[in-house]
């Protein structure tokens, strides 16, 4: 058994087992004295799983890992009212919508594994460039894409998500075959994008959690 820290979420110690022979409950047990104890494994790996919930530990979060094309829609698409936008690093409204995503993953993340990071460090991973809404020149929904991929979705308008949603998957197939994204389900935009495709995930990415 391996253990680790994670700068952006140092409040929990993280665990990997490779070899559950070679893991005792009691070991376990001294660890999360000290704070709760974190791992992610597969929704297939069942006798990992079945040791863990032995072991105390609670399924906090399921991650879909999502590869898909514009065929795998639920639904077409509707027309865009093209009034998403892109920003590249250093540009005002890449700034703005860097702030938001930091404040949404920290909002979503809060329940599972709290963010310990500032906004600063947090800018650091996020890609170079970001596909927003803005409104009297306010962002109000962001997605930061690198390639075909969305890696991080943010806005608090839930009014506009399904819009934003849609118009952002415009822009994306008409440059990329097929596009690449992670939803976990503490994240209701990610899930909101997820619903948008025919099921076709697992297994999925599980965070289990025990505390003392």
């Amino acid at each position: 058994m391996e253990t680790y820290t994670n700068e952006f979420h140092n409040k929990h110690t993280y665990i990997k087992i490779d070899d559950l022979e070679k893991v005792n409950l009691s070991d376990l047990e001294a660890l999360a004295k000290d704070r709760p104890l974190q791992i992610g494994i597969y929704s297939d790996q069942l006798d990992l799983i079945e040791f863990l919930k032995k072991a105390g530990f609670i399924l906090k979060r399921k991650c879909y890992e999502v590869e898909a094309t514009e065929k795998d829609l639920k639904k077409p698409l509707e027309l865009t009212k093209d009034e998403g936008k892109l920003a590249k690093k250093d540009e005002e409204p890449y700034e703005e919508a860097a702030e938001l995503v930091f404040k949404y993953y920290k909002k979503t993340h809060e329940s599972v594994s709290p963010l310990t990071v500032g906004l600063k460090e947090f800018k650091e991973i996020l890609p170079d460039q970001a596909f927003y809404y803005e409104k009297e020149g306010q962002v109000l929904m962001a997605a930061f894409i690198e390639n075909e991929e969305i890696a991080y979705l943010a806005g608090f308008e839930e009014k506009l998500a399904d819009e934003f949603i849609n118009d952002l998957l415009i822009y994306l197939f008409k440059n990329y075959e097929e596009i690449f994204f992670e939803a976990d389900t503490t994240d209701p935009l990610a899930t909101k994008l997820k619903n948008k495709f025919v099921e076709k995930f697992d297994p999925t990415f599980d965070t289990y959690i025990k505390y003392k």
